[in-house]
C-alpha cells in the first residue's frame, strides 16, 4: 500500500467527521461573547507534517471551532515546523509567543520535568490504553502543567516506539547481540527515553529530526527509535531498512495552550476549544491507530524488512526497559508519588 491509500483514508476520514460532527457546529447552539464582533486569532504549531495524527486533529479543530465560533475564531495552522523546530515550539507555547502545540509529550520534559514519567517504559499497555486514560482521568500532573503556564487541552493518541537501523537487524537473537551492535540511535530528548536506548546498548543522539534520514543515509547514524508514523513520512525505510517491532512503549502526544492566550479569551470560547477538542480528539482517536498501521504496511511494501522478536528476545528487551524506572526514581526521588499516580490508574484498566 503506497502513499496514496494513506492519503485516501484521511479523505474519507474527514468526510465521515464532518458529516458526523455537522449538526454540532455553528448552529447558533455555541455561546456567544460579551463582544461579539471581535474576532480572536488561535495559532497552532506542530513538528509533523502529511497525514500525521496530529495533522489531522489540527485540521479538524480548526474546522470545528470556526464554525462552532461562527467566525468569532479564526484558527491558523502551521505544521511541519514552520514556526519551529520541536523545542522553539515548547519554548514559544510557554512564553506566549506560541498560541499552542499539538506534539509528543516527551518534548516537554525540558520545562517540566515531571512529563518524563509519561515516558516510562511500559507504563502503559500500550498507546492506545495510555491516551485513553489520560483522557478520562485528572491527575496530578495537571495543577504542575497548569503552574508551567500552560493549559492542557487534551492527550492525543500517538503510536508504539520502535527501533528501525541501518544495520542488518535480522542477525539479533539476543539482548547481547543487540547490545554489541552499539548502536548510535536518534530518539526523543527524554532522560528516560535516551536511558532506554542505553539499556539496550545504544548510544542516544538527539538531533532535529529533518536531519534524520540524511544522517542515517550517510551514516553517522546507525538507528533510531521513535515511531512508524514519523519513519514512513520521512522515508526513514528507505535509508534503514530493518525494523525491530521493540520495545513497542507507548507514545502520547499533547495539545497545549499558553495559559495566557487562553485566559485571554472570553469564557464562552475557552470552553468551546476544550469541548470541541475533547470531541475532535475522540474522533481522530481511530484514525491514529489506523494511521500507524498504514504506514507499517507501506514501508513493508517498500522493501522494509520487519523483525519480529522471539518471545525470548522480547523479555530480554522488556526486563533491560524496565530497570529505568528505578534508576531514574533514585535519581529524581520527588517524582516517586506521580509515579506509583500513573502506575495505579494504568493497573485499573488493565
Amino acid at each position: 500500500m503506497k502513499r496514496k491509500s494513506i492519503l485516501f483514508l484521511v479523505v474519507l476520514l474527514i468526510a465521515a467527521l464532518t458529516v458526523g460532527m455537522g449538526g454540532c457546529g455553528g448552529n447558533g447552539d455555541s455561546a456567544t461573547s460579551g463582544d461579539a464582533d471581535k474576532v480572536y486569532t488561535l495559532r497552532i504549531g506542530t513538528g509533523s507534517g502529511g497525514r500525521d495524527h496530529q495533522n489531522v486533529f489540527m485540521e479538524r479543530i480548526k474546522e470545528e471551532l470556526e464554525a462552532r465560533s461562527e467566525g468569532q475564531l479564526v484558527v491558523e495552522l502551521y505544521p511541519a515546523g514552520q514556526i519551529g523546530n520541536m523545542a522553539q515550539l515548547v519554548q514559544g507555547v510557554q512564553d506566549g509567543s506560541v498560541d499552542s502545540v499539538c506534539i509528543p509529550t516527551t518534548y516537554f520534559a525540558t520545562v517540566i520535568p515531571e512529563m518524563t514519567i509519561l515516558d516510562m517504559p511500559y507504563l502503559w499497555k500500550d498507546a492506545a490504553r495510555g491516551t485513553r486514560i489520560l483522557m478520562e482521568n485528572s491527575t496530578s500532573l495537571d495543577k504542575i502543567i497548569e503552574d508551567a503556564g500552560l493549559v492542557q487541552a487534551g492527550y492525543i493518541r500517538n503510536a508504539e516506539r520502535l527501533l528501525i537501523s541501518n544495520r542488518d537487524l535480522t542477525k539479533v537473537k539476543t539482548l547481547e547481540d543487540l547490545k554489541a551492535m552499539r548502536l548510535k540511535t536518534f530518539c526523543h530528548p527524554s532522560e528516560v527515553i535516551q536511558a532506554e536506548v542505553e539499556a539496550l546498548g545504544g548510544i542516544y543522539s538527539n538531533i532535529d529530526v529533518g536531519e534524520l534520514t540524511p544522517s542515517l543515509q550517510n551514516k553517522t547514524l546507525d538507528a533510531a527509535m521513535i515511531s512508524a508514523t514519523l519513519y514512513y513520512p520521512f522515508g526513514v525505510h528507505e535509508v534503514a531498512p530493518y525494523m525491530l517491532m521493540a520495545p513497542r512503549d507507548a507514545m502520547i502526544s499533547v495539545y497545549m495552550i499558553n495559559r495566557n492566550y487562553f485566559e485571554g479569551l472570553p469564557e464562552d470560547l475557552q470552553q468551546l476549544v476544550l469541548d470541541t477538542a475533547r470531541e475532535v480528539n475522540d474522533e481522530v482517536f481511530e484514525y491514529a491507530g489506523e494511521y500507524e498501521e498504514l504506514c507499517i504496511s507501506s514501508m513493508l511494501e517498500e522493501g522494509l524488512t520487519i523483525v519480529e522478536p522471539s518471545p525470548e528476545l522480547a523479555q530480554e528487551i522488556r526486563d533491560a526497559c524496565l530497570s529505568v524506572a528505578d534508576q531514574f526514581l533514585a535519581k529524581y526521588p520527588e517524582m516517586k508519588d506521580l509515579y506509583e499516580e500513573f502506575k495505579a490508574l494504568s493497573a485499573k484498566y488493565e
